[in-house]
This record gives C-alpha cells, sequence and structure tokens, in this order.
C-alpha cells in the first residue's frame, strides 16, 4: 500500500498537542462559577466520555501526583498499574486540595440554587453540583467529570436492567438485594420530583430539561455514591484508617484516585498535613511493576458493594448484617 508521508507523524503529534492544550485549558480556565459559562453540550450528561490518556495527561499537567502509576484497561476493566516498584506505606497519589471537587470547591457555581433550597443536604447538592457541570462544554472539572463512565458502565445497581437485576436477586445471598434496589431507586425518583425537576423552571439560565432528566440525575447519583470519599473522623474510621479530617471538605472526589479499583486492606487515603493538605492515597502492600495498584474502598460485603459499586468479591470474608 502507499507509504504515509513523512510529515504525519508531525501532524499527529501537532494535533494531539492542541488538544491537549484545550483540555488542560478546561481544567485550569478560573474558578468554578467562570469556566463555565458557554453553550451547553450536545449530548445527555450521561454520555459523556474522555479517553483514559487525556485524563492522566490532563491531571499531572493540573498538579497531581502520581509518578508510579499508568492507568491501563485489562479484559475491558480500567484500573491503575506500577510502572516502578511500590513499598508499603508509600505514597502513591497526591491531590491538591483545590483539585478535589467538593461542595467547598465547586459550590459557589450554584449559590443562587443554595438560597432557595437552604435544607438540601450535602450529597444531594453535590449531585445537583455533578449534573451542572458535566452538562457544560467548558468547566475546570471537565477533565475529570468526563471520565466517568456512562449509563450502560457505570456499575451501581440501581443502574441495572431488570434481568441482570432478577438474576443476581435470584442468588440466596442476594435475595433482599431487589428490594434494597427498588427502595433506592424509589427515594431518588421522589427526590428528583421534589428537588431537582422543577429546577428549569426555577432557573432556566442555569438547568435545562435535558440536563435535569431523571435518567441523568439516576447517572449522577450513582457517580457521586460510588465516587465520594468521606473525608472525616469516625469511631471506627472506614475509608482511611491512618488519616485525619483537617480542612472542611467531607464528600470529595479526587482525580486519578478514583481509578483505583478496590481490594480490601490494599491501601488507605488520608489528608496530608496541617501545612501541606493534599488528599493522598497511601499504599498498604507493596507492588512490583506491571501489577494492578488497589486501594480499599471501606469494610464492605458483597451485598454493599454491588449496591454502591456493581462488583463483588468471591469469597470475600466481609459478612453483612443479616448474614
Amino acid at each position: 500500500g502507499r507509504r504515509r508521508q513523512p510529515t504525519w507523524p508531525m501532524m499527529a503529534s501537532l494535533v494531539a498537542f492542541v488538544v491537549l492544550l484545550v483540555v488542560t485549558s478546561n481544567l485550569l480556565g478560573g474558578d468554578g462559577e467562570q469556566a463555565v459559562i458557554g453553550s451547553r453540550r450536545a449530548r445527555a450528561t450521561s454520555e459523556r466520555r474522555c479517553k483514559d490518556e487525556e485524563i492522566i495527561t490532563a491531571a499531572r499537567m493540573a498538579g497531581v501526583k502520581f509518578p508510579k502509576l499508568e492507568v491501563r484497561r485489562e479484559g475491558g476493566v480500567r484500573g491503575m498499574y506500577a510502572t516502578k516498584k511500590i513499598d508499603r506505606g508509600e505514597v502513591i497519589v497526591s491531590v491538591p486540595p483545590s483539585l478535589l471537587f467538593s461542595y467547598e470547591t465547586a459550590g459557589g457555581a450554584l449559590k443562587d440554587v443554595w438560597k432557595r433550597t437552604k435544607d438540601m443536604q450535602e450529597l444531594d447538592r453535590l449531585t445537583l453540583l455533578l449534573l451542572y457541570f458535566s452538562s457544560k462544554v467548558r468547566s475546570r472539572w471537565d477533565f475529570f467529570l468526563c471520565g466517568i463512565p456512562g449509563m450502560n458502565e457505570l456499575g451501581p445497581a440501581v443502574l441495572w436492567s431488570p434481568k441482570k437485576l432478577n438474576e443476581t436477586c435470584e442468588r440466596e445471598e442476594y435475595s433482599s438485594l431487589c428490594s434494597f434496589v427498588e427502595n433506592r431507586r424509589s427515594m431518588y425518583k421522589r427526590l428528583w420530583r421534589t428537588e431537582v425537576a422543577p429546577l428549569p423552571r426555577k432557573f432556566p439560565h442555569i438547568f435545562s430539561q435535558q440536563d435535569t432528566g431523571y435518567s441523568n440525575y439516576l447517572w449522577a447519583i450513582a457517580a457521586v455514591l460510588s465516587r465520594m470519599w468521606l473525608m472525616r473522623r469516625f469511631e471506627e474510621p472506614e475509608f482511611y484508617p491512618n488519616g485525619t479530617w483537617i480542612g472542611p471538605a467531607k464528600w470529595v472526589m479526587a482525580p486519578v484516585a478514583e481509578l483505583l479499583n478496590h481490594k480490601p486492606r490494599a491501601g488507605h487515603i488520608r489528608w496530608g498535613s496541617q501545612r501541606r493538605p493534599h488528599l493522598e492515597v497511601v499504599s498498604d502492600v507493596s507492588y512490583r511493576p506491571g501489577e494492578q495498584v488497589f486501594v480499599s474502598y471501606g469494610n464492605k460485603c458483597n451485598l454493599e458493594l454491588l449496591l454502591e459499586y456493581g462488583f463483588e468479591i468471591p469469597g470475600s470474608p466481609t459478612k453483612c448484617a443479616d448474614e
């Protein structure tokens, strides 16, 4: 066949560089309110996708540190893999507080909404913020939020088809799953009708009916519940056994850290020092180059894992309360 002209690699590199500049400028384009001004995307919120390499490159340029990790897909599953030897106790991801998606960092964009919804809980507000920023052409969070899997890929059981849900509920150990999912769906539908569906009428300059449709809302709340870290101290801290609550942010989504898959006792998250309050992921095991690197999502039984993330761990020693 015909050989490509020698200038093609240079042109491809130039195009890739321009794309990278656009992605990065979205990330660094000012504060949460100013950076999102612009026209809406033509596609639904839950359909937006970015390539893994774009997310990783933009995160590095923004200041997220993960020098020994790379993103890779094996068997269709995205995960983070070691590029160098990782020692037990080593910090493997460090995220500056300004890059965390939380009510503290992003909430100002919807301050007019909060004035009329003063009783709305923090997680519900974060779900609205996710819907809002994910629908924009330009956003400081775009490189991160557009990497969240779409409706057909995101795992939580509330998004499952009736066939998949019924087949899973037929298994004895998951006989209660259907009732849990039905209760959650009913609660989410009620919240959507009372809190979310009226928003385009109340704030037509902020929300559209497409942005706040029920399917998009269900996707957003599933994304929040499956990707949020609870960053505060409890008597039996679940998410960060060696961490401390330094800043006011309680629920956060963290670029790159959320790409780590779950394995019990594999690692934990924490705030850094008072002087450097980054979110840090600490490995609790050692890894050789090429091995997949994990973090613990908490001491969860398989029923909880299916509800919140959509997967189970065969032979998991963690028992549910009703088992």
